[in-house]
Order: structure tokens, then C-alpha cells, then sequence
């Protein structure tokens, strides 16, 4: 036995010894060479200080985490399965780790879906299965918002066009840019029922109200919408905003046009109460995690020992879009770019809001 022993040791010993680290596996130090120093910590102190507590996560990931280790910020969004859910009532997640999709019962069991994943793939192995889990089906989609022209929002929308034929709303901009993208065939966007989006429009299907927002910046023909929600279990009323391309652009005029527009989302978000995150991408709502939350919740009648995660109040989604355009200015600067611009005017008024 104790020759055994020995010998199982020395093996183990032996195979510890050829054990080495492949150090060309692992990721770079991002480095900065243009680095504006002064601006990035005077940026970094502001919206910290404006984040803590309720979003303090975000301020990490979108002024750090992305931006000093993209490698780990690209890992936190791998494309993975997610089990559907319902947040509020006649709400429903039926996307996928990577990118999100949202379906709303607007009434008599007709469903607005509210971006479309990657593919028709995906749509079909991701978003039909997610609504039968409801009881719901393809056909009950009647119509579609296409947040912006990224294809991980847009490519899944042939599916539903060739299959169920629904109203398609987006920003002119958008249906341009996806009808010169190639990603699919030009009847797909020469369809008739392709509706254009206006600045400050209100969609009104069965009587839910849904407003669009014009929010250039991550992309040129990006869109944010609020839309009103109510906690199925407490019977509590609440307002979404779901804004439409949270990432940073790369080029000075975009990131200013962003800056721009989160601050201008934060005067709307405020001026309608908006006090629900929800975003196209988990990393950005959390829904991970909120879902999990959810799933664990205990509820006897309205009073539950967990509330709804999805609802951080009007003031932290105030001071979470601030952050959001101070972690867009922090990327500038970290870069070297100087940018100038009509929001940044506002800055001190929006901070006094965002305090208040």
C-alpha cells in the first residue's frame, strides 16, 4: 500500500511540475497614451459621487469595467440561454444573454416585441419559444420596435416578416441604414408595413400608450421609449425607460451627440417620472439578476420580501442617465478627445436636478 502510495505521489508530483501558464492567453494591459489625466478623474469623482448607492454598478461597468478591461466587459454579455420571465404584468423577457428582447400585451392578446435579437435563428429558437412559455405565439406579434440599426436588434425581424406579417416601427434613420446594411433581402424593408418613428411620437395599440424618443449617439437613427407597467404582485404602477444604444460611440462627434441626448433623456425621464430601468442588453438593466431576484421573490398578497429590482425610482434613473453621459465624456478623455457641445452647458443644471 504504502508503495502505492508513493508512486501515486510521485506521479502527481511529476504531472505538477509540467503544469505552465500560457501568459499569451491572457489579455493586455489597455493603455492610454493620450490620456487627459485631470479630466478623467474630475469626470470619475463626479459620477461616482452622483451614482452611489442605487447605481453604482452601472458607473463601474460603464466607466470601468468596459472601458479599462473590454475583454471582461465582452465576457459578461457571451451569448447564452435565459429563462423567460415576466417583470410586470403582460411584460415578458424573451431574450438571450448577449442581447435582450421585450414582448408586451397591449391588449386582446396582441403583442408588441420590442427589438428582435440577431437572426432569424435566434428569433425562432429564442423569442417563439419564450412566448409559447406564455401561451402565446408568433402570430400574436402584430407589431415590432427596432431600438436602433445594430443587426443584434434588427436580424431576427425577416423571421417575423416573412411568418407573421407585422407592423414594423423604427426611426427613418434606421430603416435606411438596415436597408443598406444588405443583412437582408430589399423587401424587407420596402414592406408594407414599415412605419417611420418622429421625435416625441406616442404609439397607441389597445390603449397602452408607448413614447419614442429620438436618442442619437450609439447610433444615428437610435430611439428610447417609456411606457407605462405595473408590478403584477404588488398592483403598483410604475413608468419604464428603456433607452436604445447605451454603448459609446468611437468618433468625437458621436460621443458628443450622446452626451447630448442622455441629457436630454434625463430631462424627459424626470419630467415623466420614469423610476423603471429596462434596456436591450442585460449588462445594462441588470436582468440577470433582477430575474433571479424575481424568481425568489414571496409574496403574501401585495407585500413581498423582495421589491421589484426593476424599479430604482425617478431620482437614481435621473442620476443613472447622468452617469451614462459622464461615462461617455470619461471615455473621451481617456482618449484624448476633446468634445463640446450643446449638453455640456447644461451639465451644472442637471447635476442640481440629479441631487435633488
Amino acid at each position: 500500500m504504502m508503495i502505492l502510495l508513493s508512486l501515486w505521489l510521485l506521479f502527481a508530483l511529476a504531472r505538477a511540475q509540467n503544469i505552465t501558464t500560457n501568459f499569451a492567453e491572457w489579455f493586455n494591459v489597455t493603455t492610454f497614451p493620450k490620456e487627459q489625466w485631470k479630466n478623467v478623474s474630475k469626470l470619475l469623482s463626479e459620477a461616482q459621487e452622483i451614482a452611489s448607492p442605487e447605481v453604482f454598478p452601472d458607473f463601474m461597468h460603464r466607466c470601468i469595467l468596459v472601458q479599462a478591461y473590454p475583454e471582461l466587459g465582452d465576457a459578461t454579455s457571451n451569448p447564452g440561454w435565459v429563462t423567460p420571465a415576466s417583470p410586470f404584468r403582460d411584460v415578458f423577457f424573451v431574450g438571450q444573454s448577449a442581447w435582450s428582447s421585450w414582448a408586451i400585451d397591449t391588449g386582446n392578446r396582441e403583442l408588441l416585441l420590442i427589438d428582435t435579437l440577431a437572426t432569424p435563428e435566434e428569433a425562432e429558437k429564442v423569442i417563439i419559444p419564450g412566448l409559447e412559455s406564455f401561451g402565446y405565439s408568433g402570430r400574436d406579434v402584430k407589431s415590432i420596435v427596432i431600438t436602433h440599426e445594430h443587426t443584434d436588434h434588427f436580424g431576427g425581424l425577416a423571421y417575423f416578416q416573412k411568418h407573421f406579417n407585422p407592423y414594423v416601427y423604427a426611426s427613418e434613420t434606421t430603416w435606411v441604414a438596415m436597408a443598406n446594411s444588405n443583412f437582408n433581402p430589399p423587401e424587407y424593408y420596402n414592406y408594407s408595413k414599415a412605419r417611420t418613428l418622429d421625435d416625441g411620437e406616442t404609439l397607441d395599440m389597445n390603449g397602452l400608450q408607448m413614447q419614442a424618443y429620438h436618442t442619437p449617439g450609439h447610433t444615428p437613427g437610435c430611439i428610447s421609449l417609456t411606457f407605462p407597467v405595473v408590478d403584477k404582485l404588488t398592483q403598483e404602477s410604475h413608468r419604464v425607460g428603456l433607452y436604445g444604444g447605451g454603448g459609446i460611440p468611437r468618433s468625437a462627434a458621436a460621443m458628443v451627440q450622446q452626451v447630448n441626448s442622455w441629457t436630454r433623456w434625463s430631462e424627459l425621464s424626470r419630467a415623466v417620472g420614469v423610476d423603471v430601468l429596462m434596456s436591450n442588453h442585460q449588462t445594462q438593466d441588470h436582468s440577470l439578476w433582477n430575474l433571479d431576484l424575481l424568481r425568489h421573490r414571496d409574496c403574501e398578497g401585495t407585500q413581498c420580501n423582495i421589491p421589484n429590482p426593476y424599479v430604482i425610482g425617478t431620482d437614481a434613473y435621473v442620476r443613472y442617465s447622468k452617469v451614462m453621459s459622464l461615462c461617455v465624456q470619461v471615455q473621451a478623455a481617456r482618449s484624448g478627445v476633446s468634445l463640446s457641445g450643446e449638453g455640456f452647458s447644461k451639465r451644472d443644471a442637471v447635476d442640481e436636478n440629479c441631487h435633488g
